[in-house]
Formats: structure tokens, sequence, C-alpha cells
């Protein structure tokens, strides 16, 4: 299905006896992760969870910290969530011919991207890239950065990015390079420019473009990739600055499906709603209709409070009444609000 790959990256253990519990399995586990991690008293978390064939189940974090854009494994009060796991359920054993009073187990399961933690490089940070960029950092990426402005660059690496001088610099030695840019026009000069990106990435990486684009820009772009190793992910999201602060916002994806769940865990750092359209391409045409469709909804509901106010209706009783009616729309729900505080920045 759209959440797993039709290839297996996946480290996986189950254990079948008699008079097995949970202390068995958080044993095991613990001891498991400080040796493959190599650090002896290792902190390891385990955390309520839910998974369909095991009850009850749990999810494993590791403790680490985040300095200088390193991750540094075993030290510091952070957490890393590196797998899942639980006591098998009693169904389970039932169907495989085994009586669940008589024998119990343990199973649990870590994706082999986890431990290799994809190292990602992000070009703007603006409104959209430096929440991105916060998104993938309290994820536990190894993020390096690159802006013009050297004030956005500071904000992120007290959180732990690593702060790169050039795009020559952020895009050299990444498994993925995100780009946040406000046009298509340089979001092409960026990577495929004299001194471009796709220039310094490493064969086997990936080109991911949230910003807007041009299709035929991105086209053009991708080809250009393509000839040196690189795939391309486009990525463009929707639903707002608010939302991607949160981690939330709504993100398209045109991409090869492999290319696609390679890069997916990432892409879930920032995205709530993610809807794989197709080949390259498609995002971008859903994108444009969705950004039409949201300017038609934002002009109506301004012409809408704008005709409330000059008939001298109290603006907070016409929102909720509004929010309430067939009128109401995703944009006026989100947009009003931050109008009516003054703010602009939607």
């Amino acid at each position: 299905d759209a959440t797993h790959s039709p290839m297996f990256h996946q480290c996986e253990g189950l254990v079948i006896g008699d008079k097995l519990n949970m202390s068995h399995l958080k044993g095991c586990l613990i001891d498991f992760c400080r040796i493959f991690f190599g650090v002896d008293d290792l902190p390891v978390r385990f955390r309520p969870s839910y998974f369909p064939f095991t009850e009850p189940s749990a999810e494993v974090d590791i403790g680490c910290s985040r300095k200088s854009g390193e991750l540094i494994i075993g030290e510091g009060d952070e957490w890393l969530e590196i797998l899942g796991s639980g006591m098998v359920n009693p169904r389970v054993l039932q169907n495989c011919g085994l009586d669940p009073n008589e024998h119990q187990g343990f199973a649990f399961g870590m994706g082999l991207e986890r431990v290799a933690m994809l190292k990602y490089g992000i070009i703007g940070l603006g409104n959209l890239g430096e929440k991105i960029s916060r998104n993938l950092i309290n994820k536990g990426f190894s993020v390096k950065i690159f802006d013009k402005d050297q004030k956005n660059i500071n904000k992120l690496v007290k959180l732990g990015a690593i702060n790169s001088k050039s795009i020559s610099e952020v895009a050299n030695e990444v498994d993925g390079l995100i780009t946040c840019l406000p046009s298509p026009k340089i979001s092409t000069d960026v990577m495929a420019g004299v001194d471009g990106a796709i220039h310094y990435m490493k064969n086997g990486s990936t080109w991911i473009e949230t910003s807007t684009t041009d299709i035929n820009e991105l086209k053009k772009v991708s080809e250009i990739a393509k000839e040196k190793g690189i795939k391309t992910i486009e990525a463009p999201v929707t639903g707002g600055v608010h939302r991607a602060e949160k981690g939330i916002i709504t993100v398209l994806v045109g991409a090869d499906k492999q290319t696609f769940y390679e890069h997916e865990r990432a892409i879930k750092t920032f995205g709530g709603k993610i809807f794989y359209l197709g080949d390259l391409g498609s995002a971008s045409v859903l994108k444009v209709i969705t950004n039409m469709l949201a300017f038609a909804n934002l002009i109506g509901a301004i012409e809408g409070l704008m005709l409330a106010k000059k008939a001298g209706l109290d603006l907070t009783t016409t929102y909720h009444a509004i929010q309430s009616s067939s009128g109401n729309s995703v944009e006026f729900e989100t947009v009003a609000p931050v109008i009516f505080n003054g703010s602009f920045d939607t």
C-alpha cells in the first residue's frame, strides 16, 4: 500500500517460547540497542503504542543529543524513535497453530533507514523552509542548511542544523536536497545553473522540490539531474504556514514510487496528509488547481467580511455564523482569524 515499500529494508526479531512476558521483551531490546549502537549505558525508553499484530505494543526510543548539527547517541536529554515492538497477539499464535495459554512471544522491527539516518540539505529558509528544517531536526535527521539571510541560518544552527556557506556545500554528501524557493526561475538557477546544486550532489541522491514550480521547468531540471544519477521528487505543499509550523501541512507528491518510499519518512516529519499522485509533474498540476481554488475562496471571504463590516455587523459573530453555514471554506476558517488579529502572514 501507499505506506509500505514493496521491498523490505527491515531488521526484525520474533521470539516464541514458554512463559514469556513484557520484561523479556524489554531486557532483550535494551541489550540489542546497547550492543548495536556500541553504548553500554545507552538510555532506552518504551512508549505505549499500537500495532495490529501485537498487544501490548510499544515504540522504543534511545537517548541522544543534537549539538552543532551532529546527532550524538547516548548523551543528552533528547530521544530518538528507533523501532516498534510488542507481545505477539494471542490470535496470531492461534492462527499459527499454537496454544496461547502455553506459548507466548514478542516481536520487534526496525527500518534500516532509521539506523542509516539519512542526511538532508535544505536551500531556502523562508516561512516554509524554516519550518521543514525544524521538523526534520526534531525527528533526529541530520540537516544541512543554506540561505542568503544569515539570520535565518543562525536560528536553526541553535537547534542543531549544520551551517553551509554555499550551495555547493549544502548539496555535497546529502541523501536528499530539499528546495523551498520563491519562483520557478530561482529554483532552476539554484539547481541547474552554472554553479548549481546538481553539480555537487552525489550519485543516487534525490532532489525534493517543495516550491510551487512550473511543470516544464521541473521536468527540464529533473532530466539534467537524471543524467547525473540524481532522482527527483516534487512535493509542493498546501494548507498555510500555520500548518507547516505544526508539521501537518498537506504534501502533494509526484515521483517514481520507489523514490518516494525512500524519503517518505522524512516527508512525514513535516507533512500531515500526504497524497501520492503519480509520476513527476502530477503534483505541480494539482498544486496550481488548489492555488486557484484558494484564491477564489480568499477573494470571496474578504468581500463577504467587508460587506458585513459596512453593514455594521459584529465581525466575531459574523465569522462564527459563516463558519457554521454553507458559505464556509478552509480558506475562510484559517485566514479570517489571522486578518482579524491584524496580520497578513497566512
